[in-house]
């Protein structure tokens, strides 16, 4: 189950590099185009091209060549980074430069900084945002409650030293520089409160 995770990244790695043409030869590219269905004799690399461009369910999250981070499309969950706000225009994620990698889950977003710094925003219900998120308050006055949402990004503590980075669905991924893989999200802890405060884990047996 924990080397799950290294093909799901290595699937999820090289299927978003839309910016920039990848140097990997993807699944489908060797046996859908060529009709071989032969298993492989070694196993793809990973590919570690930035990805530029994520594309959500009903919204998307790119990567400009200066850096800079733009949404557009549906605002629920907060996956715009801007709010709840939807819109058909992309717009600049405020305060988000010097990016170079963008990933995206069913209702949360990922996304690689130059430093090797990892930040996060959208829906944490399942932990997929790897610390404890703002939240947004909802209810009467007498009975206020949060539910688990960032608006806007923040960076995922302790974790550095990242080269790429995947998500689907609820869960988080992360490929360091030493080959570590890194996960967090559902069914690495339960929904819960412990699922809000948790930090990126390590897979012990997956180093690359």
């Amino acid at each position: 189950m924990r080397c799950l995770a290294y093909l799901m990244i290595s699937i999820s790695l090289g299927s978003c590099s839309y910016f920039l043409p990848s140097t990997t030869p993807t699944m489908f590219g060797l046996l859908a185009d060529r009709g071989d269905t032969r298993p492989f004799e070694q196993p793809l690399s990973i590919n570690t091209q930035p990805k530029r461009l994520a594309l959500g369910h009903s919204f998307a999250i790119g990567v400009k060549e200066d850096g800079t981070v733009w949404s557009w499309g549906r605002g629920g969950s907060g996956v715009l980074g801007t709010g709840y706000t939807s819109r058909d225009i992309p717009q600049a994620i405020p305060n988000m430069t010097n990016f170079l990698e963008v990933a995206v889950g069913s209702e949360h977003v990922l996304a690689l900084r130059k430093d090797g710094t990892v930040w996060s925003w959208g829906d944490n219900k399942k932990g997929q945002l790897g610390y404890k998120a703002d939240g947004v308050p909802y209810g009467e006055p007498a009975n206020l409650q949060y539910d688990p949402q960032q608006l806007t990004p923040k960076q995922i503590p302790e974790l550095k030293d990242v080269v790429s980075i995947a998500a689907v669905g609820t869960h988080s991924y992360a490929l360091s520089k030493q080959g570590d893989v890194y996960q967090w999200g559902k069914e690495t802890f339960n929904n819960d409160a412990m699922a809000l405060m948790i930090l990126a884990r390590k897979l012990d047996s997956c180093t690359l």
